[in-house]
């Protein structure tokens, strides 16, 4: 009797437990994978709301201390002080202002990617000249590529670095995505190749130090490139680099190329003699595998050093026209790079090696190892370190005097482009670096008479 009664007790006691038990709650990877979208935004908006304060603080400090300086009247330092809160108000109103592509004034189409168009553009109320980047939405989601774009915008968007190319705006419509970047009127380093076939050994050397300033400001980032070719460094108006598409700068695609990998160390490398390679090179472009690693396709894992091994490529090519591992096609140029050992022995590189420094062959062997044998392996100070570079002040790297003779490699045609088409403060300012550049090629004309290293 005593049992049926504490049966019912016990009944209770277990449906009010399994009542106050809460429900397991499964959280999908596109859930998990939003909130930390949405957490990571807002973090970004706080920085960013942060550093405007300051920032702001830090202009009317200096307009205080400019009045301060200035023996003006009180009737000035208010009307300075006027126009100084309307030019914040302004920023701000522009801060807030949803952009469309009608904000923009298209100029011309300056490059084709997969998935996107480049075209240098005039945003209308600053008069601001920008390379406005143009991707599709379908072929974005059709190329499985979303992931990509989101990680090139946060890069872009992130990074404070004087290195890399800066995001100023990003805006989207039904159709397509926008990011609109700060235009470099030098072009890019393949570019310059082409129009000078081979560079020299202190042009090269400088070129080089400043990749890898580029690259070390991205690994801080703890961001590996993963795609860098001439294309992705681009020459600014003072004649330095900065790194850009950092589309592949965290999946890279190259799940096509695994699949037949194995069947592809079973091919024999072959390297075509100088001028075919020549004329290969003239009509077509191989892309991506010419600078791609052997330890990217045999999907082991990789570090870094992919980006080394990238340079040395780059290195190669400054002073023969052409990368190492160049074939007729892609699919030849990735059996080329897989056989490296043996393709680095062929009589072709042999004889492209002797225009090629002593010093500068010596770092580009190094760089053609296997990774963890690779020079930057364990920091990327080894290669900064290597004789080829020794004339480098790694200290006061943005002041070498060679930049200055490197100027006369500029595109002149879209210096006098923007200054046709740009506003009047515009002008100005390509005035004032037309007027810096003159001064500064004087100066280096002076140092090459009186017998100085330029560098």
């Amino acid at each position: 009797m005593q049992d049926n009664q504490e049966s019912p007790k016990k009944e209770k006691s277990r449906r009010s437990k399994k009542h106050s038990e809460k429900p397991k709650v499964i959280i999908s990877e596109s859930t998990k994978q939003k909130s930390g979208l949405c957490k990571s935004y807002m973090d970004q908006m706080k920085i960013e709301r942060i550093y405007y304060i300051y920032t702001r603080q830090q202009r009317l400090k200096s307009l205080r201390d400019k009045i301060s300086q200035q023996k003006i009247s009180q009737k000035e330092a208010d009307e300075m002080h006027k126009k100084h809160f309307e030019r914040e108000t302004t920023f701000l109103r522009l801060k807030r202002t949803r952009l469309f592509v009608k904000d923009f004034e298209i100029i011309a189409k300056i490059g084709k990617g997969g998935y996107g168009e480049v075209f240098l553009c005039k945003k209308k109320d600053t008069g601001e000249i920008l390379a406005l980047k143009r991707m599709s939405k379908e072929e974005i989601s059709q190329m499985d590529q979303v992931k990509n774009i989101r990680s090139e915008r946060d890069i872009l968007a992130q990074h404070s670095s004087e290195w890399l190319v800066k995001l100023m705006y990003s805006f989207q419509d039904n159709h397509f995505l926008y990011l609109a970047m700060e235009y470099l009127i030098g072009g890019d380093l393949k570019a310059l190749i082409q129009k000078v076939k081979k560079l020299d050994k202190n042009t090269a050397c400088f070129y080089l130090a400043e990749m890898i300033l580029c690259v070390e400001a991205l690994h801080k980032l703890n961001v590996i490139h993963r795609d860098l070719k001439p294309e992705n460094f681009l020459i600014d108006s003072t004649g330095h680099l900065k790194l850009t598409d950092f589309g592949l700068s965290k999946h890279m695609q190259i799940q096509e190329f695994r699949n037949t990998i194995k069947e592809m160390i079973r091919f024999k490398p072959n390297r075509p003699n100088t001028q075919t390679l020549s004329k290969l090179r003239s009509f077509s472009i191989v892309g991506t595998p010419d600078y791609m690693s052997p330890e990217i396709l045999d999907s082991q894992g990789y570090g870094p050093q992919v980006d080394y091994w990238s340079l040395g490529c780059i290195l190669y090519e400054m002073f023969v026209g052409f990368p190492p591992f160049s074939g007729e096609d892609s699919k030849q140029t990735l059996v080329n790079v897989l056989h490296y050992e043996e393709v680095l022995e062929f009589d072709e590189i042999q004889e492209e090696k002797k225009q090629i420094p002593a010093d500068a062959w010596d770092l580009i062997s190094k760089l053609f190892q296997k990774p963890e044998k690779r020079i930057g392996a364990k920091s990327i100070q080894e290669i900064k370190d290597h004789p080829f570079l020794s004339p480098i002040d790694w200290e006061t790297s943005d002041n070498q005097l060679l930049l200055l003779f490197l100027m006369l490699e500029m595109n002149w045609i879209s210096l006098i482009l923007m200054f046709l088409i740009s506003n009047k403060h515009t002008k100005l300012k390509i005035s004032v670096i037309l007027i810096e550049w003159l001064i500064l090629l004087l100066i280096t004309f002076i140092l090459v008479l009186l017998g100085k290293d330029l560098i």
